[in-house]
């Protein structure tokens, strides 16, 4: 197996990059590069808001449950 890694700008592109690899009939997989970031800062929210809990309580639940 080999891997390709391609830098798309435009969304255009995409979409002719995705037509091209599905007319090959290859298997690709898209990344978001901006995931992680909008993950971190949707985390980030949450615990502003109080929506989270304490690390040390998650873990001590965990521990509590698989003992």
């Amino acid at each position: 197996m080999r891997i390709v890694t391609i830098e798309i700008n435009k969304e255009t592109d995409l979409f002719a990059v995705e037509e091209f690899l599905d007319h090959l009939g290859l298997k690709y997989q898209l990344d978001d590069p901006d995931a992680l970031d909008r993950s971190i800062l949707a985390g980030y929210e949450q615990s502003e808001k109080g929506l989270t809990r304490p690390h040390d309580k998650v873990m001590q639940e965990f521990i509590d449950k698989y003992k």
